[in-house]
């Protein structure tokens, strides 16, 4: 593997080696990475063996307005984080952050929604959604990624998790 670019290095490339050679990877990457970002990084790349997960479906109903569905996930995006349920809170905020990013077309109706979250959550969705866009499912996988972890990476840490 001469490449340093993590954008050339494949996921499957990455869960071959052993966990001291991810290690020398991640410290050939362009972004030195922080123990947060490494922690996420191993949590997106390793696949866990065992049983498939029973992943819940999206609660997105066409027959309900934008608003409805918004308050809907908005709720329960709070409620999951206060009782500190890390799976089900970034499953949903994955959700919002598709909610955000690709269901609502309106740039104004987007800054509307945005101005009714905190930017705690609005960031952690966005985020959350763009981290797990081309595998949804690896959430379910995770050991220690949170919304906290996520949402407190630095802008250019985050991105280099994006493929």
């Amino acid at each position: 593997m001469e490449s340093t670019n993590l954008y050339r290095v494949t996921i499957k490339d990455i869960n071959t080696l052993k966990l001291s050679k991810k290690k020398k990877l991640f410290a050939k990457m362009t972004v030195q990475p922080t123990s947060t970002l490494l922690n996420i990084t191993i949590d997106l790349v390793e696949i866990t063996e065992g049983e498939e997960e029973n992943i819940p479906l999206h609660i997105y109903d066409a027959t309900k307005s934008e608003e409805d569905y918004f308050q809907t996930l908005y709720h329960m995006l709070q409620q999951k984080s206060r009782l500190k349920f890390r799976i089900p809170t970034l499953h949903i905020a994955y959700q919002m952050g598709e909610f955000l990013e690709d269901i609502v077309k309106s740039r104004i109706k987007r800054a509307l929604y945005k101005s009714k979250m905190t930017t705690h959550f609005y960031q952690g969705s966005v985020r959350t959604y763009h981290i797990f866009k081309h595998d949804e499912t690896q959430i379910f996988h995770t050991k220690v990624t949170t919304l906290q972890l996520i949402r407190s990476l630095r802008s250019h840490e985050w991105k280099s998790l994006i493929v």
